[in-house]
């Protein structure tokens, strides 16, 4: 259900109308055959009546298995956030035609959404890398970035306790 429909923001209850949970439209799933957007990130906001979160997103489509053990989100002023994981935390997928699907869905504290907010500056070149026995950077489109930061300021203007 869109929040309003001017709105670029689209909302969905849970089966039990506890949680709702808020993504840029632009960060809808695309149709399983499109090779378009191969490499996305994105983030998202849950929330219910006491407290509310935001997880961010990073998803590798291609012919190479990565199993990356490492995502970073960095800007052209050298920020850095960073995310380290074990090979056996890896949430993979080889799809029909040998594509591989990696993706890592991941809950933001509030200090990663401190820094996280200090990157997501707009106008600068933001990349984001995936990492295993080599390093692969992607640029964030204009468009993804306008997503994220509209997505910051609807997770902002929730008046609910945060995770710490």
């Amino acid at each position: 259900m869109p929040t309003a429909k001017s709105s670029p923001l689209y909302q969905k209850m849970d089966k039990t109308g506890d949680l709702v949970y808020t993504a840029h439209k632009s960060s809808l799933k695309r149709p399983f055959l499109s090779f378009a957007n191969k490499n996305r990130f994105y983030l998202y906001t849950i929330n219910n009546q006491e407290s509310k979160w935001i997880r961010i997103v990073f998803e590798y489509n291609g012919i190479d298995r990565k199993l990356f053990d490492k995502v970073s989100i960095k800007n052209g002023k050298s920020q850095k956030l960073e995310w380290n994981f074990s090979n056996n935390d890896l949430n993979t997928d080889n799809r029909h035609g040998g594509i591989v699907h990696e993706k890592k869905d991941l809950l933001i504290t509030q200090e990663q959404f401190e820094k996280l907010r200090q990157l997501l500056t707009p106008r600068t070149i933001i990349e984001y890398s995936f990492t295993s026995d080599y390093e692969d950077e992607y640029s964030i489109t204009k468009e993804n970035l306008k997503a994220a930061l509209k997505l910051v300021e609807y997770y902002e203007s929730i008046p609910l306790a945060v995770l710490r």
